[in-house]
């Protein structure tokens, strides 16, 4: 399965320049942000499923009697990114230059090697919050929506021959009516 958070993380550190060290993985896992004034924070938000299971079948090399079964699924996700700091302008234009490069060929050249299709980026939201001194911080928000195929791969049962016996029927079983 695909890193999505990390490959997105690789994406802001090579193409915008952001330090990796600056970047934390989600508000949800309770860990401590980091240890700076300026940093993004990135949120798998949502899973949505496109269409139904696509099934493909391989010889199992290691094996007579066993096929390979990928099972592959297409979905949406949604990866929220949170751009926080403390100059409101510099905030908002590393937010705004995401969704640029989100809805443009540049992230499309970047996720493709991964197997990850950008469809598009909402448009940047303004969310401040309090810190614990209850002191107002500066946040921006980028919602990206990405598409990638999950796969899975399941040993199958299988054979290689097949004996058939053809029996004429009427002559074994003849028919007699009453």
């Amino acid at each position: 399965m695909v890193d999505i958070l990390g490959v997105i993380q690789s994406f802001l550190t090579q193409k915008m320049g952001i330090d990796g060290n600056t970047i934390a993985r989600g508000w949800q896992d309770r860990a401590a942000l980091p240890d700076s004034t300026d940093y993004v924070v990135l949120t798998l938000l949502t899973e949505q499923r496109h269409g139904t299971n696509v099934h493909e079948r391989f010889d199992d090399e290691t094996s007579q009697t066993d096929i390979i079964e990928k099972i592959s699924m297409l979905a949406e996700h949604t990866v929220q990114v949170d751009f926080c700091g403390t100059d409101e302008q510099e905030v908002m234009a590393r937010a705004t230059q995401l969704a640029i490069f989100a809805r443009d060929g540049v992230a499309v050249e970047f996720l493709k090697p991964y197997g990850i299709l950008p469809l598009y980026a909402e448009d940047v939201r303004s969310a401040p919050y309090t810190n614990e001194q209850r002191q107002w911080e500066v946040r921006y928000i980028v919602a990206l929506h990405i598409e990638c195929w999950h796969n899975v791969h399941i040993s199958r049962d299988a054979f290689t021959r097949v004996n058939i016996l053809l029996e004429d029927v009427d002559m074994h079983h003849p028919v007699t009516t009453e």
